[in-house]
């Protein structure tokens, strides 16, 4: 199992003797975003003081390729010391009933959405080391991605899975497509039949 963890550059040049500090810290600095410790099971990553770490922005859905999505949200966060936020949006009409009726099912749908999650929250936890969070919305699936995007300015990048019919993509992606050149941020498209070793290789 790989395990990674942030170390403030801060704690880092405290462990120093006043020699070692300057030789270490002065030149070091520029390139602190980068600098790592690489040891068998362990990933360290260097992290300046009050600099935030990019997150990954993962769709949670019903689709055989959110799976890879994960994956690869995931292993991209271990491998560059960032953080994954998965989100799952309802659609509106899931819930044109009564109220009470309507509050029953908006809470069951809720409780599915958990069930989901912990089962890929899980496996990112035991296995890459990340904890992700998850944001549940209710809306249309694209108003709702791009007002999570605007919400959360530490969200770096975006994460589709790809679907393999031929059909195409998926109705999410060619959606998200027509809105890609004005989204603040880059959007990753992880082909649904790609391995979990082709994953690991260019993550």
């Amino acid at each position: 199992m790989r395990l990674h963890r942030t170390v403030p550059f801060d704690d880092i040049a405290n462990t120093l003797d006043p020699v070692s500090r300057v030789f270490f810290c002065q030149p070091m600095l520029a390139l602190a975003r980068d600098l790592s410790h690489h040891c068998a099971n362990c990933c360290w990553t260097v992290q300046l003081k009050g600099e935030t770490m990019r997150k990954f922005l993962v769709i949670l859905d019903d689709s055989r390729e959110c799976l890879n999505a994960m994956r690869f949200a995931a292993m991209r966060a271990t491998n560059t010391g960032g953080g994954v936020t998965i989100l799952s949006v309802i659609p509106p009409d899931e819930f044109n009933h009564w109220i009470g009726v309507a509050d029953i099912m908006r809470e069951e749908a809720r409780e599915r959405i958990i069930v989901h999650f912990e089962v890929f929250a899980k496996w990112m936890r035991d296995r890459q080391g990340i904890d992700p969070e998850l944001v549940i919305r209710e809306g249309e699936a694209v108003t709702e991605i791009l007002a999570q995007i605007q919400e959360d300015p530490d969200i770096g990048v975006l994460v589709l899975g790809a679907g393999t019919e031929k059909s195409g993509p998926g109705p999410l992606i060619a959606s998200m497509t027509k809105q890609a050149g004005f989204l603040p941020i880059p959007m990753t498209l992880v082909p649904g039949e790609m391995s979990k070793e082709r994953l690991e290789s260019i993550t």
